[in-house]
């Protein structure tokens, strides 16, 4: 069995997330270190079992020196959105068990609000030419760093004994804020609610600027409300980040109706 992780949180000093866990089926304590933007993990490793054991001095020293700890503080947007968390099973793995899933996303602060999803998590491992997976996948923490800019998330996977996992993502504050937009958008859109739809689209277009999704949507919801203008507008931007993967969706997209008799709509 492995124990429940402990030294979790971030460092205010250098911006790194940690946890450690103490394998109770070996001598090993492991932690890991990350930092947002890298794809890097260092590993720090004490006890007569592990493969690249450190002394504890040393170890005490590198967590001291960082000062990790999960501290009272928000999200850079957690006065207007909230994170939320869902945890359910899937499909069965070769031997006939329900894969756990977890996912991560935000929205409003309210309760009837659309929740913006961020891509589901699953335990799964090949063995012996078969798939296994976890089917406990549940958040042991869920911790914001210092800043605000991003938030942590620490995993924790069971599959029986000796079978725990533990599983950290590192998600952008502004590309969870992103989501949780363009959910309340879309479910607006869908109501009919074209100006409170334009204007949470234009929040997400801000909060990623790359990405096409925001000024598309926002187009759309501005042909409904027959404004083709502004419509156009976001539809430019849309092509200007996007290409071609935009252009192809523009023939057939029932949002876009009111427009497409535009003089200007076919040179797009």
């Amino acid at each position: 069995m492995t124990d429940e992780p402990h030294a979790i949180g971030w460092s205010a000093a250098t911006g790194e997330f940690a946890f450690c866990v103490h394998s109770g089926g070996a001598d090993c304590e492991r932690c890991e270190l990350r930092t947002p933007g890298a794809s890097a993990v260092e590993a720090l490793e004490v006890g007569e079992d592990c493969q690249r054991p450190i002394t504890r001095r040393a170890l005490r020293a590198r967590l001291d020196a960082g000062g990790f700890a999960i501290r009272d503080g928000d999200w850079a947007f957690g006065g207007a959105l909230v994170l939320v968390v869902e945890t359910r099973q899937g499909r069965e793995d070769a031997d006939g068990m329900r894969r756990g899933i977890l996912r991560v996303g935000a929205r409003l602060r309210r309760e009837d609000a659309a929740v913006g999803w961020l891509a589901p998590l699953t335990r799964c491992w090949t063995d012996a030419g078969q798939t296994r997976c976890a089917p406990d996948l549940h958040v042991d923490a869920i911790a914001p760093a210092a800043n605000g800019e991003t938030v942590a998330v620490l995993a924790h996977s069971f599959a029986g004994e000796f079978t725990d996992g533990y599983h950290v993502t590192l998600h952008d504050a502004r590309a969870l804020a992103a989501f949780a937009y363009n959910a309340e958008g879309l479910a607006q859109l869908k109501a009919g609610q074209f100006a409170r739809a334009a204007g949470l689209f234009k929040r997400v277009s801000t909060l990623d600027p790359k990405a096409w999704k925001g000024p598309y949507n926002l187009a759309c919801a501005h042909a409904r409300a027959r404004e083709p203008d502004a419509a156009r507008g976001a539809l430019e931007e849309a092509i200007r980040r996007g290409g071609d993967a935009v252009r192809r969706k523009l023939p057939a997209d029932p949002d876009l109706e009111n427009i497409r008799a535009e003089p200007w709509f076919s040179g797009l």
